[in-house]
Protein backbone atom coordinates (compact mmCIF):
# COMPACT_ATOMS: atom_id res chain seq x y z
CA UNK A 1 0.00 0.00 0.00
CA UNK A 2 1.42 3.33 -1.14
CA UNK A 3 0.77 5.20 2.07
CA UNK A 4 2.06 2.46 4.41
CA UNK A 5 4.75 3.22 6.91
CA UNK A 6 6.69 1.00 9.27
CA UNK A 7 6.79 1.79 12.93
CA UNK A 8 7.37 0.14 16.24
CA UNK A 9 4.24 -1.38 17.73
CA UNK A 10 4.97 -0.18 21.20
CA UNK A 11 4.82 3.41 19.91
CA UNK A 12 1.40 2.78 18.34
CA UNK A 13 0.02 1.30 21.50
CA UNK A 14 1.23 4.41 23.35
CA UNK A 15 1.51 2.31 26.45
CA UNK A 16 -2.12 1.23 25.82
CA UNK A 17 -3.09 2.71 29.14
CA UNK A 18 -6.38 4.42 29.76
CA UNK A 19 -6.33 7.80 31.43
CA UNK A 20 -8.74 6.51 34.06
CA UNK A 21 -6.24 6.82 36.89
CA UNK A 22 -7.82 8.57 39.81
CA UNK A 23 -6.41 11.94 40.82
CA UNK A 24 -5.76 10.49 44.24
CA UNK A 25 -3.48 7.67 43.10
CA UNK A 26 -0.61 7.36 45.53
CA UNK A 27 3.02 6.30 45.12
CA UNK A 28 3.90 2.75 46.01
CA UNK A 29 6.00 3.67 49.04
CA UNK A 30 3.06 4.80 51.18
CA UNK A 31 -0.13 3.28 49.87
CA UNK A 32 -3.28 3.70 51.91
CA UNK A 33 -6.22 2.08 50.12
CA UNK A 34 -8.66 3.54 52.67
CA UNK A 35 -10.68 0.35 52.84
CA UNK A 36 -13.76 0.70 54.98
CA UNK A 37 -14.30 -1.57 57.97
CA UNK A 38 -17.04 -3.28 55.97
CA UNK A 39 -14.61 -3.95 53.10
CA UNK A 40 -11.94 -5.30 55.46
CA UNK A 41 -14.53 -7.56 57.08
CA UNK A 42 -15.70 -8.73 53.66
CA UNK A 43 -12.17 -9.79 52.73
CA UNK A 44 -11.78 -11.56 56.07
CA UNK A 45 -15.03 -13.42 55.45
CA UNK A 46 -13.94 -14.49 51.93
CA UNK A 47 -10.45 -16.01 52.31
CA UNK A 48 -10.75 -17.91 49.02
CA UNK A 49 -11.39 -15.90 45.85
CA UNK A 50 -11.13 -17.87 42.60
CA UNK A 51 -9.53 -15.92 39.76
CA UNK A 52 -10.09 -17.48 36.32
CA UNK A 53 -7.79 -15.91 33.70
CA UNK A 54 -8.06 -16.46 29.97
CA UNK A 55 -5.53 -19.29 29.48
CA UNK A 56 -4.36 -18.18 26.03
CA UNK A 57 -4.62 -14.40 25.64
CA UNK A 58 -0.98 -13.30 25.52
CA UNK A 59 0.32 -10.74 26.17
CA UNK A 60 -2.74 -9.63 28.18
CA UNK A 61 -2.91 -12.82 30.25
CA UNK A 62 -2.07 -16.49 29.82
CA UNK A 63 -0.69 -19.57 31.56
CA UNK A 64 2.83 -20.54 30.52
CA UNK A 65 4.03 -24.12 30.03
CA UNK A 66 4.71 -24.44 33.75
CA UNK A 67 1.15 -23.38 34.56
CA UNK A 68 2.22 -19.96 35.86
CA UNK A 69 -0.16 -17.05 35.34
CA UNK A 70 1.62 -14.40 33.28
CA UNK A 71 0.97 -11.28 31.20
CA UNK A 72 -0.03 -7.66 31.68
CA UNK A 73 -3.12 -8.44 33.75
CA UNK A 74 -1.14 -10.94 35.85
CA UNK A 75 1.39 -8.25 36.72
CA UNK A 76 -1.41 -5.86 37.73
CA UNK A 77 -2.95 -8.63 39.84
CA UNK A 78 0.38 -9.22 41.61
CA UNK A 79 0.54 -5.56 42.64
CA UNK A 80 -3.08 -5.60 43.78
CA UNK A 81 -2.47 -8.73 45.86
CA UNK A 82 0.50 -7.10 47.60
CA UNK A 83 -1.44 -3.95 48.38
CA UNK A 84 -4.44 -5.83 49.71
CA UNK A 85 -2.35 -8.42 51.55
CA UNK A 86 -4.27 -11.29 49.98
CA UNK A 87 -3.77 -13.96 47.33
CA UNK A 88 -6.29 -14.83 44.65
CA UNK A 89 -6.47 -18.55 43.96
CA UNK A 90 -5.79 -19.19 40.26
CA UNK A 91 -8.35 -21.39 38.51
CA UNK A 92 -6.89 -22.66 35.23
CA UNK A 93 -9.57 -23.54 32.70
CA UNK A 94 -9.40 -24.83 29.13
CA UNK A 95 -10.90 -21.90 27.25
CA UNK A 96 -12.67 -18.55 27.52
CA UNK A 97 -16.27 -19.76 26.88
CA UNK A 98 -15.88 -22.22 29.77
CA UNK A 99 -14.68 -19.39 32.01
CA UNK A 100 -17.63 -17.16 31.13
CA UNK A 101 -20.03 -20.01 31.83
CA UNK A 102 -18.41 -20.74 35.20
CA UNK A 103 -18.49 -17.15 36.41
CA UNK A 104 -22.07 -16.84 35.19
CA UNK A 105 -22.95 -19.84 37.38
CA UNK A 106 -20.68 -18.51 40.17
CA UNK A 107 -18.29 -21.46 40.12
CA UNK A 108 -15.45 -18.91 39.87
CA UNK A 109 -15.40 -15.43 41.34
CA UNK A 110 -13.24 -13.07 39.32
CA UNK A 111 -11.83 -12.45 35.83
CA UNK A 112 -8.39 -11.01 35.19
CA UNK A 113 -9.05 -9.12 31.95
CA UNK A 114 -12.46 -8.78 30.36
CA UNK A 115 -14.17 -6.28 28.08
CA UNK A 116 -17.54 -4.92 29.11
CA UNK A 117 -20.43 -5.83 26.81
CA UNK A 118 -24.20 -5.54 27.26
CA UNK A 119 -24.50 -9.30 27.66
CA UNK A 120 -21.80 -9.47 30.34
CA UNK A 121 -23.32 -6.68 32.39
CA UNK A 122 -26.11 -9.13 33.23
CA UNK A 123 -23.81 -11.25 35.39
CA UNK A 124 -20.62 -9.26 36.04
CA UNK A 125 -19.53 -6.18 37.98
CA UNK A 126 -16.64 -4.32 36.31
CA UNK A 127 -13.84 -2.10 37.54
CA UNK A 128 -12.75 0.80 35.37
CA UNK A 129 -10.71 -0.44 32.36
CA UNK A 130 -6.96 -0.53 32.83
CA UNK A 131 -5.80 -1.52 29.34
CA UNK A 132 -6.79 -1.01 25.72
CA UNK A 133 -5.87 -2.07 22.17
CA UNK A 134 -7.52 -1.15 18.86
CA UNK A 135 -9.39 -3.80 16.87
CA UNK A 136 -7.73 -4.82 13.60
CA UNK A 137 -8.41 -6.81 10.43
CA UNK A 138 -5.62 -9.16 9.28
CA UNK A 139 -5.31 -10.57 5.75
CA UNK A 140 -2.76 -12.27 3.51
CA UNK A 141 0.00 -10.00 2.23
CA UNK A 142 -1.37 -10.42 -1.29
CA UNK A 143 -4.25 -8.17 -0.18
CA UNK A 144 -3.15 -4.61 -0.99
CA UNK A 145 -6.25 -2.58 -0.15
CA UNK A 146 -7.74 -1.54 3.20
CA UNK A 147 -10.78 -3.12 4.79
CA UNK A 148 -13.44 -1.95 7.19
CA UNK A 149 -16.02 -4.24 8.76
CA UNK A 150 -18.53 -3.16 6.13
CA UNK A 151 -16.16 -4.45 3.44
CA UNK A 152 -16.26 -7.92 4.99
CA UNK A 153 -19.90 -8.63 4.11
CA UNK A 154 -20.06 -11.91 2.25
CA UNK A 155 -16.51 -12.84 3.28
CA UNK A 156 -15.41 -15.54 5.71
CA UNK A 157 -13.95 -14.10 8.89
CA UNK A 158 -12.10 -16.02 11.60
CA UNK A 159 -12.50 -14.78 15.17
CA UNK A 160 -12.16 -16.20 18.64
CA UNK A 161 -15.22 -17.71 20.29
CA UNK A 162 -16.67 -15.63 23.10
CA UNK A 163 -14.41 -12.62 22.60
CA UNK A 164 -15.84 -9.13 22.19
CA UNK A 165 -15.43 -9.18 18.41
CA UNK A 166 -17.51 -12.35 18.23
CA UNK A 167 -20.38 -10.68 20.04
CA UNK A 168 -20.09 -7.54 17.89
CA UNK A 169 -20.04 -9.26 14.50
CA UNK A 170 -22.73 -11.78 15.45
CA UNK A 171 -25.04 -8.95 16.48
CA UNK A 172 -24.34 -6.23 13.93
CA UNK A 173 -23.03 -7.96 10.79
CA UNK A 174 -25.27 -10.89 9.83
CA UNK A 175 -23.90 -10.84 6.25
CA UNK A 176 -20.40 -11.75 7.42
CA UNK A 177 -19.66 -15.49 7.44
CA UNK A 178 -18.14 -16.30 10.82
CA UNK A 179 -15.57 -19.04 11.31
CA UNK A 180 -15.30 -19.29 15.09
CA UNK A 181 -11.94 -20.53 16.37
CA UNK A 182 -10.67 -21.44 19.86
CA UNK A 183 -7.73 -19.02 19.91
CA UNK A 184 -5.96 -16.23 18.03
CA UNK A 185 -3.18 -18.43 16.63
CA UNK A 186 -5.69 -20.83 15.06
CA UNK A 187 -7.50 -17.95 13.37
CA UNK A 188 -4.28 -16.48 11.99
CA UNK A 189 -3.14 -19.85 10.65
CA UNK A 190 -6.45 -20.19 8.80
CA UNK A 191 -5.81 -16.88 7.07
CA UNK A 192 -2.20 -17.83 6.34
CA UNK A 193 -3.30 -21.06 4.63
CA UNK A 194 -6.14 -19.41 2.70
CA UNK A 195 -8.96 -21.17 4.54
CA UNK A 196 -10.66 -17.89 5.46
CA UNK A 197 -10.45 -14.37 4.08
CA UNK A 198 -9.41 -12.43 7.17
CA UNK A 199 -8.99 -12.59 10.93
CA UNK A 200 -10.53 -10.00 13.25
CA UNK A 201 -9.02 -9.41 16.68
CA UNK A 202 -7.19 -6.82 18.75
CA UNK A 203 -3.79 -5.44 17.81
CA UNK A 204 -1.93 -6.55 20.92
CA UNK A 205 -2.78 -10.25 21.01
CA UNK A 206 -2.78 -10.50 17.21
CA UNK A 207 0.74 -9.08 16.85
CA UNK A 208 1.99 -11.19 19.74
CA UNK A 209 0.58 -14.36 18.15
CA UNK A 210 2.06 -13.52 14.74
CA UNK A 211 5.50 -13.27 16.31
CA UNK A 212 5.13 -16.32 18.52
CA UNK A 213 3.82 -18.52 15.69
CA UNK A 214 6.38 -17.25 13.18
CA UNK A 215 3.68 -16.28 10.66
CA UNK A 216 5.20 -13.89 8.13
CA UNK A 217 2.72 -13.83 5.23
CA UNK A 218 0.00 -11.78 6.96
CA UNK A 219 -0.42 -8.09 7.65
CA UNK A 220 -2.96 -5.66 9.07
CA UNK A 221 -5.23 -4.25 6.36
CA UNK A 222 -7.63 -2.17 8.42
CA UNK A 223 -9.23 -1.45 11.75
CA UNK A 224 -12.62 -2.42 13.08
CA UNK A 225 -13.41 0.98 14.55
CA UNK A 226 -13.61 -0.61 17.99
CA UNK A 227 -11.24 -0.02 20.89
CA UNK A 228 -10.99 -3.10 23.06
CA UNK A 229 -10.87 -2.08 26.73
CA UNK A 230 -10.16 -4.57 29.51
CA UNK A 231 -11.14 -4.36 33.15
CA UNK A 232 -11.23 -6.69 36.11
CA UNK A 233 -14.66 -8.19 36.69
CA UNK A 234 -16.33 -10.11 39.50
CA UNK A 235 -19.55 -12.06 39.92
CA UNK A 236 -22.50 -9.71 40.22
CA UNK A 237 -23.42 -10.75 43.77
CA UNK A 238 -20.00 -9.57 45.02
CA UNK A 239 -20.05 -5.79 44.37
CA UNK A 240 -17.92 -5.31 47.49
CA UNK A 241 -15.03 -7.06 45.75
CA UNK A 242 -15.38 -4.81 42.74
CA UNK A 243 -15.11 -1.74 44.98
CA UNK A 244 -12.06 -3.16 46.76
CA UNK A 245 -10.34 -3.95 43.46
CA UNK A 246 -11.07 -0.46 42.16
CA UNK A 247 -9.41 1.13 45.18
CA UNK A 248 -6.33 -1.04 44.67
CA UNK A 249 -6.27 -0.29 40.94
CA UNK A 250 -6.60 3.45 41.60
CA UNK A 251 -3.53 3.29 43.85
CA UNK A 252 -1.31 2.29 40.90
CA UNK A 253 -0.08 5.56 39.44
CA UNK A 254 0.66 6.32 35.79
CA UNK A 255 4.39 5.61 36.01
CA UNK A 256 3.78 2.27 37.69
CA UNK A 257 1.17 1.32 35.10
CA UNK A 258 3.62 2.15 32.34
CA UNK A 259 6.27 -0.02 33.97
CA UNK A 260 3.85 -2.95 34.26
CA UNK A 261 2.96 -2.72 30.58
CA UNK A 262 6.31 -1.78 29.08
CA UNK A 263 8.05 -5.15 29.21
CA UNK A 264 5.17 -6.84 27.40
CA UNK A 265 4.70 -4.10 24.82
CA UNK A 266 8.39 -3.91 23.99
CA UNK A 267 8.43 -7.64 23.32
CA UNK A 268 5.83 -7.27 20.58
CA UNK A 269 7.05 -7.58 16.98
CA UNK A 270 8.34 -4.58 15.11
CA UNK A 271 8.38 -5.90 11.56
CA UNK A 272 4.67 -5.69 10.80
CA UNK A 273 3.39 -2.73 8.79
CA UNK A 274 0.27 -0.75 9.53
CA UNK A 275 -1.57 2.02 7.73
CA UNK A 276 -1.20 5.71 8.57
CA UNK A 277 -4.89 5.74 9.36
CA UNK A 278 -4.33 3.22 12.15
CA UNK A 279 -1.42 5.24 13.45
CA UNK A 280 -3.71 8.26 13.78
CA UNK A 281 -6.26 6.07 15.54
CA UNK A 282 -3.84 5.73 18.46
Amino acid sequence: MANRLHWILSALVMMILLSAVSAGAQPSATVDLALTDAEKNWLADHPTILLAPDPDFAPVEFFDRQGIYRGIAADFIAVIERRLGIHFQRAQRDNWPQILEEIRSKQVDMLGAVAMTPQRRDYLEFTEPFLQFPGVIVAHKSVTHTYTLDDLRGKTVALVEGYTGHELLSRDYPDIILDVVPDTATGLRKVAFGRVDVFVGNLGTTAYALEREGITNLHVVGETGEMYRWAFAVRNDWPQLRDILQKALDSIDVQQRQALVRCWVQSLPQQHSFSRRMWLMA
